[in-house]
C-alpha cells in the first residue's frame, strides 16, 4: 500500500516481426526460499511455471525514458503478445497531467513505471510506489546472473535490507561522436578509441577554427559537468549525507575550462551540444548517450538528413581507463497498488529474455546482458550504421557505482552543474569559488529537507 497517497527520437525502420519463442525464463516455485534469489535450481529437471490466471488483462506502463512508438510495438507489445496473448500493453507516457505525483492524487497509478536512475528515491520509493521484486524474482525463477553485475549491484543498492525494486531494460552509455566532414575539411586525423581527454584536448585544439564565414567548435564534453566526471567514480556525499566536494572535481572543472578556453571553442551557450552537432554540424567532437544518438540519426534519417559521422570509444582519465559513466540505465517498477502484479513481472521478464535484448540490440539499444553475443549484433539492422565504428561503443565498461542515495547525491550534482554554468557565463570568477559554492547549497538543501523530515 502506498504510505503517502496524497501526493525521440522516432524509430525509422520497421523490421519483419522475428519470430520470439521462449522468451521468458520462466519456472521455479512460489514457496521456494532456498538458494540465492534469482538463481535456477541445481540439477536438470526443468523447473515448473508457476500458475497465472490466463484472463485477458490490460497493464498501463508510465514511460519517462527515451523510447518511440515503434520500439514500443516492436520490442515490447508483440514479444510479450506473443509468449502471453492474454496480456495487452498500454503506454502512459510522462507529460503535464501524468506526472507521477498527478497520477498518485487522482489514484490512477499504472501497474509498470519504465524511468531513468534519477531521483528513485524521492520519486518511486519515498511515496511508496515500489514493489519489492524479491518474491517474484524467486516465484519466477528469474536468473539475476544473467544481468551485467554493475547493473545487478545497483539495483540491489537501493534495498536497505535486501529488497529489489527495479529491472534493467537497456543500458545507457557514452561515446565520442565526431563529424568526419570536419576532420576532412582540416585535413586532421579522426579520433580513435583508446583517447585520453587530453588526447581529446589536443585534437580539438586542431579542428577549433573559424572557416568560409563558419565557426567550427572542436569539442563538447557533454552538457552537464558531472557526466564528465562521472568515470572517476568520485563520492559526493558523506555517511551522514553531507555534500563533500573533493579536489577531484576542480581537476574536472578545470579540464572543462580549458577546453572552452581553446580560442573560437566556446559556444554562446553551454548547452544544447546536440543541436549543434547534428543540427547545425559545426562541432567536430561531442560526448553524449549512445541510445539517444542513435535515435537522433534515426529521427534525421527518416527525414532524409545525412552527416558524415563516426564513433570512437568515450576517453578517459589516467585513473578510469577503459571505464565508462557509471552506471544508468532504464528500468522498470513493478507499482504497489497493481492488480495484477504476477503479470506484470511476466512483461518483465518477457522484456529481458535473450530474444528480445537481442533484437532490442540489432534496433540500437545497449543490453543489459553479459551476453557479449548481443553486444556483437549491435545496431545489424540498421543500414545506415553500416562501417561505423559501433564496437568501440562496448571498449569502455560502467564505472564503479559509489552512492545510490540519489536524495541527496542527486542535489549536489545538480549544484555543480549550476555552479559550472555560471562559471562558464562569468557569474562566478573562479573554480574554489564555483565548488565552495555548490557545496554550501547543496549542503543548506540538504539541512532544509532533513529539518522537514524530522
Amino acid at each position: 500500500m502506498l504510505r503517502r497517497l496524497t501526493m525521440l527520437g522516432v524509430a525509422t525502420i520497421l523490421l519483419l516481426a522475428m519470430l520470439l519463442s521462449g522468451c521468458g525464463n520462466s519456472g521455479g516455485s512460489e514457496t521456494a526460499d532456498s538458494g540465492t534469489p534469482g538463481t535456477a535450481p541445481a540439477g536438470d529437471t526443468k523447473p515448473t511455471e508457476p500458475q497465472v490466471s490466463k484472463d485477458p488483462v490490460t497493464l498501463k506502463v508510465w514511460i519517462n525514458a527515451t523510447l518511440s512508438d515503434a520500439e514500443f510495438a516492436q520490442l515490447w507489445q508483440e514479444p510479450v503478445k506473443k509468449k502471453y496473448p492474454n496480456i495487452t500493453l498500454e503506454m502512459v507516457r510522462q507529460d503535464k497531467d501524468h506526472t507521477l505525483p498527478a497520477m498518485i492524487a487522482a489514484q490512477e497509478v499504472p501497474d509498470l513505471l519504465y524511468t531513468n536512475t534519477n531521483t528513485i528515491t524521492q520519486r518511486i520509493l519515498d511515496p511508496g510506489l515500489a514493489t519489492d521484486l524479491v518474491p517474484y524474482i524467486k516465484k519466477f525463477n528469474f536468473d539475476m546472473n544473467r544481468l551485467d553485475p554493475t547493473m545487478a549491484e545497483s539495483i540491489k543498492s537501493y534495498g536497505s535490507k535486501g529488497e529489489i525494486y527495479g529491472i534493467p531494460f537497456t543500458l545507457v552509455n557514452a561515446a565520442l561522436w565526431y563529424n568526419k566532414d570536419i576532420f576532412d575539411k582540416f585535413g586532421v586525423s579522426y579520433p580513435k578509441d583508446g583517447m585520453t581527454w587530453e588526447d581529446t584536448y589536443q585534437l580539438a585544439t586542431k579542428v577549433t577554427r573559424d572557416a568560409d564565414g563558419t565557426a567550427y567548435y572542436g569539442l563538447q564534453p557533454f552538457d552537464q559537468i558531472w557526466h564528465l566526471a562521472s568515470q572517476l567514480s568520485i563520492p559526493v556525499t558523506d555517511k551522514n549525507d553531507k555534500a563533500i566536494i573533493s579536489d577531484k572535481w576542480a581537476d574536472v572543472f578545470k579540464y572543462a575550462t580549458k577546453v572552452f578556453e581553446i580560442p573560437g571553442n566556446k559556444p554562446k551557450v553551454y548547452a544544447g551540444g546536440i543541436n549543434r552537432f547534428t543540427g547545425d554540424q559545426n562541432t567536430a567532437m561531442f560526448t553524449f548517450w549512445v541510445g539517444n544518438m542513435i535515435a537522433k540519426f534515426s529521427e534525421m534519417e527518416s527525414k532524409g538528413l545525412s552527416m558524415n559521422w563516426d564513433v570512437a570509444q568515450l576517453p578517459s582519465f589516467p585513473e578510469s581507463k577503459d571505464k565508462n559513466m557509471q552506471t544508468e540505465f532504464h528500468q522498470f517498477f513493478l507499482t504497489s497498488t497493481g492488480k495484477h502484479k504476477d503479470q506484470a513481472f511476466q512483461v518483465m521478464q518477457v522484456l529481458t529474455s535473450d530474444e528480445v535484448q537481442m533484437l532490442a540490440s540489432r534496433l540500437g539499444r545497449v543490453t543489459v546482458l553479459k551476453n557479449p553475443e548481443i553486444d556483437k549484433v549491435y545496431a545489424a539492422d540498421l543500414p545506415w550504421v553500416k562501417g561505423k565504428n559501433l564496437q568501440g561503443i562496448f571498449k569502455s565498461k560502467p564505472a564503479k557505482l559509489v552512492s545510490n542515495n540519489d536524495r541527496y547525491s542527486r542535489w549536489v550534482l545538480d549544484e555543480l552543474s549550476n555552479a559550472f554554468t555560471q562559471l562558464y557565463n562569468g557569474k562566478i570568477p573562479d573554480i574554489n569559488t564555483a565548488l565552495r559554492q555548490a557545496e554550501e547549497t547543496a549542503n543548506k538543501r540538504i539541512a532544509e529537507d532533513q529539518a522537514q523530515r524530522k
